[in-house]
């Protein structure tokens, strides 16, 4: 299939025709910027989009973890009202939530299958170090990013404010609603994308038409000079290039006419010179056949005349 297709690419971009280069380069000028756009547009979206979900997810868990330290939750995790506030955030974003307190145990996950077990990861580690991290995972559908669970407080030695953190939350965010509107944008730039090129399928179609019209009428007037060489020039002064060869082909016929001329003239002066010799031979000949008897002499003298 692939094979069939470059061989029609190829007799295409090979096919010496001006009308059908002209029009594959308006087609490839036209929709290659087009499509590039419509690449743009949806790449600068998702961005965009994940960017303000990461930005949101982490505002509100910032929130939430100044509760988790009103409540004592690292210690204690039974308390209704941040459950019920991670509960909703899960819910909301379709996603979980994992609570990680210093010793690297999950003391809470909203699944409920991870609670007690060790997590240790980059992710966790650089956070502990005061570093929160984003991962946009675009194949799996999903944003994990962390948040450091810190309490500020005053150094004894030189009084300056310090931030001590006490847990992390690992959170992971479904990105599919953000996919579906992709999914929905991408259809509709396709269906655009079809007009366009529609669209630029008729311009490249009647500018091809009008951009080789010139070279049309400059056959045709070539074409006209059918028998002979007529006082008549062509003229086509649309573009410069249909100018230049108009006077070339205007040189060549001049010329060509002059030479024609010459030949008539060379060919009137051998007739004329022609004539009268012949003319002087005929009379003579004349003489002698309208003669009877004619003598020996005569005929003799005849014949010298003619020679």
């Amino acid at each position: 299939m692939w094979e069939k297709n470059k061989e029609k690419i190829l007799r295409i971009l090979s096919c010496k025709s001006l009308k059908a280069r002209i029009f594959l380069i308006i087609v490839i000028v036209g929709m290659l910027p087009s499509i590039w756009i419509q690449s743009a547009i949806l790449s600068n979206y998702e961005d965009r989009a994940v960017s303000l979900r990461i930005s949101d997810v982490q505002n509100q868990m910032k929130i939430i973890a100044d509760h988790l330290l009103n409540y004592n939750y690292l210690q204690d995790t039974s308390s209704g009202i941040i459950n019920a506030e991670l509960d909703q955030i899960s819910n909301l974003y379709d996603g979980r939530v994992l609570i990680i307190n210093s010793n690297f145990k999950i003391a809470k996950d909203t699944y409920g299958i991870s609670e007690g077990k060790t997590m240790i990861s980059e992710e966790v580690i650089k956070c502990f170090k005061g570093e929160s991290t984003s991962n946009y995972d675009k194949e799996n559908g999903y944003i994990e990013l962390t948040t450091p669970i810190m309490i500020s407080g005053v150094s004894e030695s030189d009084s300056t404010e310090t931030d001590k953190i006490k847990g992390v939350m690992l959170t992971s965010v479904s990105t599919d609603s953000i996919a579906a509107t992709l999914d929905i944008l991408g259809r509709k730039a396709i269906i655009l994308q079809i007009i366009i090129c529609i669209i630029i399928l008729g311009c490249a179609a009647v500018l091809s038409s009008i951009l080789v019209r010139p070279f049309n009428q400059l056959t045709e007037a070539i074409k006209e000079i059918k028998e002979g060489y007529t006082e008549e020039l062509a003229n086509v002064p649309d573009y410069a290039e249909t100018i230049h060869i108009v006077d070339a082909f205007n040189q060549v016929l001049s010329r060509m006419k002059r030479l024609d001329d010459s030949r008539q003239e060379f060919v009137a002066n051998v007739s004329h010179e022609l004539k009268t010799p012949i003319t002087s031979v005929k009379v003579l000949a004349d003489s002698l056949l309208a003669q009877e008897d004619v003598p020996a002499e005569l005929y003799k003298e005849f014949m010298e005349d003619i020679a």
